[in-house]
C-alpha cells in the first residue's frame, strides 16, 4: 500500500575551515638518550640472566632459601594433614626486616617458625610459595609454619665473553663489550621510538587543535551521542565527556582535511607490505 510518508530529521554541518600549516612551522622530535649507567645496568642484568644457581653455606641478601614449609600448632608440632611445601624464599623480599635477618642467618639443616604474611604480602606469591590455591590461602592468616632450610643458592654471574655474546647474537656482529654496549644502546633507542612517534604527533595534534578555528553544531551532537550511545550514556555523562569527544571530532576533521588536500591514498600493495 504506498502511500505519502513524512519524517522529520535533523542535520548536522561539518564546518568549512582553513588549515593554517606552513612550512616555517616546526616541532620536536626527541631522541632518547642512554647514559652509561644505564647501559652498565643492562649489562650486568644480562649477566644475571645467563648465570647459574650455585650453593653457597652463608647466605647474602640476594640470594634464594630452598627449604620446606609445614604447617605447625602453638607448639611447634606438624599439624596433621597440615599444608606442607618445598619452595624457595628471595631474602631480598622478605617483607619483615626481622624475619628476614633471622633467615639469613640460618644454616642449612635448622629451621625456624614464620608467619607467611611477614615473608609477603602478596596473597598470590603465597599461596605459590605454600603450594596451595588462592582461595585456600584465605585460610591461612595466623597459621605458623616451621620453615627447614634445605639449601642456599646463589647467582653467580656469566662472564661477559665471546662465546656468550655469539650464543645471543649468533650473526657474530657483536664481540666485544663495547659491541654488547652499543647493540643496547640501539636497541634501547629503537624500542623507545615510537614513544618519540606519540610524543611528536600528540604534539602536532594539540597544536593544530589550537591553531584551527572550528565551530561544531554542539547541541546537535550532544543529541546524536544520546541516541547512538550504545552503553546507554545519560545526557549528563554526555556533557561531561563532551570536550573530549569534541577535540576527537575537531582532530578527525583536520585529518580528513590533510588527506584530502594532499591526496594521500593507501595502495593495497602498501597495506599489505
Amino acid at each position: 500500500n504506498p502511500a505519502d510518508l513524512s519524517f522529520v530529521y535533523d542535520l548536522g554541518f561539518a564546518p568549512e575551515f582553513q588549515l593554517d600549516i606552513s612550512n616555517a612551522q616546526t616541532f620536536k622530535f626527541y631522541e632518547i638518550k642512554v647514559t652509561e649507567e644505564e647501559l652498565v645496568k643492562a649489562v650486568e642484568n644480562i649477566s644475571k640472566r645467563n648465570g647459574k644457581l650455585v650453593d653457597v653455606e652463608v647466605a647474602g641478601e640476594n640470594d634464594l632459601l630452598h627449604g620446606i614449609f609445614t604447617e605447625v600448632d602453638a607448639n611447634g608440632n606438624a599439624v596433621e594433614n597440615g599444608i606442607t611445601s618445598h619452595a624457595d624464599v628471595a631474602l631480598a623480599r622478605v617483607k619483615d626486616d626481622n624475619l628476614r635477618n633471622t633467615l639469613s642467618l640460618l644454616k642449612k639443616g635448622a629451621n625456624t617458625i614464620v608467619e607467611p604474611e611477614k615473608i609477603s604480602d602478596n596473597a598470590t606469591d603465597r599461596a605459590a610459595m605454600l603450594g596451595i590455591t588462592k582461595e585456600q590461602e584465605e585460610t591461612v592468616a595466623g597459621k605458623r609454619f616451621k620453615f627447614e632450610l634445605e639449601a642456599i643458592k646463589h647467582l653467580e654471574p656469566a662472564e661477559i665473553n665471546e662465546e656468550l655474546l655469539k650464543k645471543m647474537y649468533p650473526a657474530g656482529d657483536v664481540k666485544t663489550l663495547d659491541d654488547l654496549k652499543k647493540q643496547i644502546e640501539k636497541d634501547i633507542k629503537k624500542y623507545f621510538e615510537v614513544e618519540s612517534e606519540r610524543k611528536l604527533k600528540n604534539d602536532i595534534v594539540m597544536e593544530l587543535l589550537k591553531k584551527t578555528n572550528l565551530t561544531l553544531p554542539d547541541e546537535f551532537l550532544k543529541r546524536w551521542l544520546l541516541v547512538i550511545n550504545e552503553k546507554g550514556a545519560t545526557a549528563e555523562q554526555i556533557e561531561q565527556e563532551y570536550d573530549s569527544y569534541k577535540d576527537g571530532l575537531k582532530w578527525q576533521l583536520i585529518e580528513n582535511k590533510v588527506i584530502s588536500e594532499n591526496q594521500i591514498v593507501v595502495s593495497e600493495e602498501e597495506l599489505k607490505e
